[in-house]
């Protein structure tokens, strides 16, 4: 279908072209507004209204805090191609699993590769230490110490998200955050699944010789001096970067806890779907697969402008149409905008624009 399109932080009907600078349009459905600030009204009326709302983030909401994102021109995938011309590195081989752990079983001492891979990401995580939660972060927080979210499933591995007393919010069965590829801030063995939060700098610095410390739990100890003479049973006792890599086993254990919580939300029936800082490409397959889903929900698919994508860029085309809105702009803009629209009667919003 047809959609219009709006110049300024606002709005669009998507299934358009994208308009610069912030605008907002309607992906994929009949665009019944005229302007885009009328758009962006009824975009956050949807979001005051909100009594089951479930966010779907990517890099973009850290972006302001300082944590560089992946794809992008002068992100985290260009810088470490720079930094390292000499390994002629691919675009993503730095979080490809195969490129990062080639021939782990055989190998008698670290590839280079592996170090590499290791030092990266203890440096990122020591950089996203220094960060604090951007307003978007703060703005789910709200969300859920007023009980409107629902859930929020994270891609991002920084641990931002997780300096906000959302990180700890409970359900009667999950956490509301859900981080689906990881993060830094914790290890995690690959053979008894336990984690390792905080680990102490004695383990950093055995990954940063690109070796995997050994995994704390007694069983796991056990197993370990008892097959010494056998790398294979010893590499799965040992702890690695609680991190999601491209082209992992399909049978990650992060991929399948999304995919179970997300069978739980699509019978809860949420009112409200934002997808923000993403840009859903086709290598984040089960993230678009998780948004496919909450979009075809029948409590979000033909109910007003409930489905909604912010970010700078455009939904990818082959899954546009299934949004209502693609709200054309950065997550922090679009707080901003929203601080300007909060209706007069709802104290709590008010309040929490007032802070932020």
């Amino acid at each position: 279908m047809g959609a219009k399109s709006a110049k300024g932080t606002g709005a669009k009907d998507t299934g358009a072209k994208g308009a610069k600078g912030g605008s907002s349009s309607n992906v994929g459905g009949e665009n019944t507004v005229d302007s885009a600030h009328e758009l962006l009204q009824a975009v956050a009326q949807e979001i005051f209204s909100s009594k089951k709302c479930v966010i779907v983030t990517g890099a973009g909401i850290s972006a302001s805090a300082g944590i560089p994102t992946f794809r992008d021109k002068d992100g985290f995938f260009q810088t470490i191609k720079k930094k390292y011309q000499g390994l002629h590195l691919g675009t993503t081989d730095i979080m490809d699993y195969t490129q990062c752990y080639p021939n782990r079983v055989n190998q008698s001492v670290p590839h280079k590769m592996t170090i590499l891979h290791h030092n990266v990401m203890m440096d990122l995580k020591a950089l996203a230490r220094t960060k604090s939660p951007t307003p978007f972060h703060w703005f789910i927080d709200f969300l859920d110490s007023k009980g409107i979210l629902l859930r929020h499933y994270d891609q991002n591995i920084d641990g931002l998200i997780e300096k906000l007393q959302v990180f700890l919010s409970f359900d009667k069965v999950f956490y509301k955050v859900v981080q689906c590829h990881g993060t830094l801030t914790c290890l995690q063995c690959r053979k008894c699944r336990s984690i390792t939060f905080d680990p102490p700098k004695e383990k950093e610095d055995v990954l940063r010789s690109g070796e995997l410390p050994t995994c704390d739990e007694k069983e796991c100890s056990r197993r370990s001096s008892r097959l010494n003479a056998t790398l294979r049973e010893i590499g799965f006792a040992r702890l690695r970067i609680n991190v999601a890599l491209y082209r992992e086993s399909a049978d990650h254990f992060l991929g399948d806890n999304a995919g179970d919580v997300a069978k739980n939300d699509l019978r809860e029936k949420p009112d409200l779907l934002l997808v923000v800082g993403t840009s859903l490409n086709m290598e984040a397959a089960g993230t678009i697969k998780l948004v496919s889903d909450f979009c075809r929900q029948n409590t979000l698919k033909g109910r007003g402008r409930k489905r909604i994508f912010l970010n700078p860029e455009a939904p990818p085309s082959n899954i546009s149409s299934l949004f209502d809105v693609w709200v054309c702009g950065r997550a922090d803009d679009f707080i901003e905008r929203l601080r300007r629209m909060a209706p007069d009667g709802n104290n709590a919003f008010i309040l929490f624009f007032i802070q932020y």
